[in-house]
């Protein structure tokens, strides 16, 4: 079985999937809200809390399923937790992202992320603490709103 090594977050090297929001720190009022897409007129935004799969330490983290929204991007706001993974790939002109073209990222929970529309993920996950989110996206109710896809088993190594 393959394996894909978790790395810490970094803001340049998530780009390409999406951004992240972190602490300020100088008191300052940062606005983002121009960059949350919905590429759907009839698509309503959807503000939801969700309680997060935790992994526990010794727990073997093995993906076989990603998804992806093309038409909306996701936001995942932590609201009581440590640290949390988040792995992202790009789409390919063959469909989802093979596992030498993904990235695991292990995010603090003081991190906010977003999607962009169309990059495929997993679930988020809680590597340590709480594990409730709030989570942004923009939806119409039908099977358009997330596209599911079999990716051969790999493990995610901390």
């Amino acid at each position: 079985m393959k394996t894909l090594q978790i790395e810490e977050l970094d803001h340049i090297a998530f780009m390409p999937y999406g951004f992240a929001l972190g602490a300020v720190g100088d008191g300052s009022r940062q606005d983002h809200f121009d960059k949350i897409s919905n590429l759907r007129g009839a698509a309503r935004v959807n503000l939801a809390q969700l309680h997060a799969p935790r992994y526990e330490p010794t727990e073997r983290i093995i993906v076989d399923t990603i998804e992806r929204h093309r038409f909306s991007s996701q936001s995942f706001f932590p609201l009581n937790v440590g640290q949390y993974l988040v792995l992202v790939g790009m789409p390919t002109e063959h469909g989802p992202p093979g596992v030498s073209q993904l990235k695991a990222f292990s995010v603090p929970g003081n991190v906010s992320i977003t999607y962009k529309p169309g990059v495929w993920h997993m679930g988020i996950s809680v590597l340590d603490g709480g594990n409730d989110f709030l989570m942004l996206i923009h939806e119409e109710g039908n099977a358009g709103d997330c596209d599911f896809a079999s990716v051969e088993s790999f493990e995610i190594s901390r």
